[in-house]
């Protein structure tokens, strides 16, 4: 991907713009302008989220991957509500979903760091979803932010998604991760050789 093209912490910052709720929208603006850990037992430090590739080894891995990939996320999410609202008339809970989608993967920051050949996992105990999930209850997020944002990892995570919300989540996360890492490995000639 060209570094042009690469989005900004800013950028998600407007996407959380469209969320009507203003508690809401401030809650997911400053949990994006400032991914800390509240508890004060936990002093951890946090990489940079616009500095974050999306995982190790994995989907976006490059700086600035983690922001490419939540803002494709979320704008699939948005895509897909649109769709569903207008083919079948449903009320999804958009506020929610946009929040929960700028936010699924925002405590990766804590679990990995920068060193001298890219990146490497931090010895921190928990998951990145177990993470955010902790911090938007601390932060008082709405339970149901919390619930899509658990299952963001589909069938493969417990809890699995038990709202049209998480589904959608999940799907995006998998359909956006899935489209980077076959789109990377195609343009890489892996794909090519293997499909002559």
């Amino acid at each position: 991907m060209d570094s042009k093209e690469r989005k900004s912490v800013n950028d998600l910052v407007e996407l959380a713009k469209t969320i009507k709720n203003k508690e809401l929208r401030k809650k997911t603006i400053d949990f994006l302008k400032e991914p800390k850990i509240t508890n004060p037992s936990m002093k951890y430090g946090a990489t940079k989220l616009k500095e974050m590739p999306s995982w190790i080894g994995a989907h976006h891995y490059y700086v600035g991957g983690l922001v490419d990939h939540i803002y494709s996320v979320t704008a699939l999410c948005i895509a897909i509500v649109d769709s569903l609202e207008n083919v079948y008339n449903e009320k999804i809970k958009r506020d929610e979903l946009i929040s929960a989608a700028l936010l699924h993967d925002i405590c990766k920051v804590f679990q990995l760091s920068r060193n001298q050949d890219g990146f490497e996992f931090t010895s921190h105990l928990l998951d990145h979803c177990v993470w955010a999930c902790s911090e938007l209850y601390a932060r008082g997020f709405p339970e149901d932010v919390i619930a899509i944002v658990a299952a963001h990892g589909g069938e493969s995570m417990n809890p699995i998604p038990r709202t049209v919300e998480g589904t959608i989540l999940h799907h995006a996360d998998s359909l956006d991760a899935s489209v980077e890492s076959l789109g990377k490995n195609y343009n890489s000639g892996l794909l090519k050789d293997l499909m002559k």
